[in-house]
């Protein structure tokens, strides 16, 4: 989970890549379609999470599964959900996620 700290509350998000099984509409067959969830919460002072805003994406059949774009794609959604909620996130907020989510991860030692 990333956890950004804002000047007006912290934020955390966190992503998943759960497979579903869709109806497929051609030939109505069910298959496994790979997706990106996105849930951006709102850390109170008790660190307990409140979810403010949930970004999806759907893997296409006749593309390859990609984490990192799905995770942009996903992200992207969730914030465009949150500049019409109240308290809403402002521009300068909403590069500052983008700043956290691009930042290089520092590695682990193995």
């Amino acid at each position: 989970m990333l956890k950004i700290v804002l000047p007006s509350r912290t934020l955390g998000i966190a992503f998943s890549h759960p497979t579903q099984l869709v109806q497929d509409g051609i030939s109505l067959l069910y298959v496994h379609v790979r997706t990106t969830r996105c849930k951006v919460f709102e850390l109170a002072e008790n660190n307990l999470p409140r979810t403010v805003a949930e970004g999806m994406t759907i893997c296409s059949l006749k593309d390859n599964f990609c984490k990192a774009t799905g995770r942009r794609i996903a992200l992207t959604r969730a914030l465009e959900k949150m500049r019409v909620m109240v308290p809403y996130l402002t521009k300068a907020e909403r590069a500052k996620v983008w700043e956290v989510y691009f930042a290089p991860k520092p590695k682990e030692n193995q």
